[in-house]
């Protein structure tokens, strides 16, 4: 057939372990191709050294090249990964940049994660994650996630809820000993809604974060960003929020507009640091850039500062500092030197 090929495994030696099974390739139907194919005991240690497993199963992959479409029926597969048994089974598709799944499940240890759904239909892409060990899933992590939401696509924007919950989560030097997230970014009537994260205790190397509350509004036609933050007696507040402006003419170019509104800093329990107006801020897949971000502390400092980033340029950074005590900056640079002069610059 000089428009594409087919081939029959009967029996197949590979990565330790066995395989069986027919597969097509058609190079004149956009590069279509089937297989399906039986696994006994594969191992993808030589594949994936930092993900080692040793699988069994039945399975059927479909779709195609271009544009590029894939569909996965997993009739069974069981084996053992990350030192925990592991099963799968289910059905998932990608194509068009969206998830289509039927009743896929992934098992490992006492953990499950479940997908169902196909996010065009107005219950969208289903979702239930019940992650006892994290490590089980993710190498370098770990701790206890649980998560339930959907996701789903209303004229073009997406719509995620989501609730969720962690104890002691951790990551290589990053962990917090507990989080939740819950919200939705559109509410029964239709409105922006919020996603609220709080954190307890996290931990990025030598810092600690004893709470952290943020919150997130995504929502066609205004994004916003909130956070607060206190380590010991240091306190962060920072706002901001903007427009996303989508991609038009069939362009792939999208930027985000907005200002940063509000950045309140409390160092040490005494001095404070505050915005004096809203800055702009605009992002882009070529360009980042902040504007004119003036602070004005509690002592009568000031500092004025911008910043840019441009895939051509590089980076670029400007600041101003008036009468900044040099005890206020020592702590701000974390030194331990004794200073009572003011600094300009």
């Amino acid at each position: 057939d000089s428009g594409g090929m087919q081939a029959t495994i009967t029996e197949m030696t590979a990565l330790g372990g066995q395989l069986k099974g027919t597969g097509s390739y058609r190079w004149d139907d956009n590069g279509a191709f089937s297989a399906d194919v039986e696994l006994q005991n594969l191992s993808t240690e030589s594949l994936a050294p930092e993900y080692p497993a040793v699988l069994s199963g039945d399975l059927a992959v479909s779709g195609r090249v271009e544009p590029l479409s894939v569909s996965l029926d997993v009739r069974s597969m069981t084996g053992e990964a990350l030192g925990q048994p592991v099963a799968a089974s289910g059905r998932i598709e990608m194509a068009d940049g969206g998830i289509t799944a039927d009743q896929f499940n992934i098992l490992s240890g006492t953990s499950r994660v479940v997908l169902n759904g196909f996010p065009d239909e107005q219950n969208g892409l289903a979702f239930n994650a019940d992650i006892t060990d994290l490590g089980s899933f993710l190498p370098d992590s770990r701790g206890s996630i649980s998560a339930a939401g959907s996701l789903y696509l209303r004229s073009g924007w997406p719509v995620l809820s989501l609730d969720a919950s962690g104890t002691e989560v951790g990551w290589q030097d990053f962990s917090v000993s507990s989080l939740t997230v819950n919200g939705s970014n559109l509410n029964q009537a239709g409105t922006a809604n919020a996603f609220d994260l709080s954190l307890v205790e996290t931990r990025i190397g030598d810092t600690v974060l004893e709470q952290t509350n943020a919150r997130l509004v995504l929502h066609a036609d205004r994004q916003a960003f909130s956070i607060d933050a206190r380590s010991g007696l240091n306190e962060i507040n920072l706002e901001l929020a903007g427009i996303l402006e989508q991609p038009v003419d069939g362009s792939e170019e999208w930027s985000w507009s907005g200002s940063l509104d509000t950045l309140h800093a409390l160092l040490n329990g005494k001095d404070q640091i505050s915005l004096q107006q809203p800055a702009p801020i605009r992002v882009s897949a070529e360009l980042a850039r902040l504007d004119s971000a003036c602070l004005l502390g509690s002592r009568g400092a000031t500092i004025c500062l911008q910043s840019g980033w441009a895939a051509e340029e590089g980076t670029e950074f400007e600041a101003s500092i008036g009468q900044v005590p040099l005890d206020v900056l020592n702590e701000i640079l974390g030194m331990d030197l004794r200073l009572t002069q003011m600094f300009s610059g």
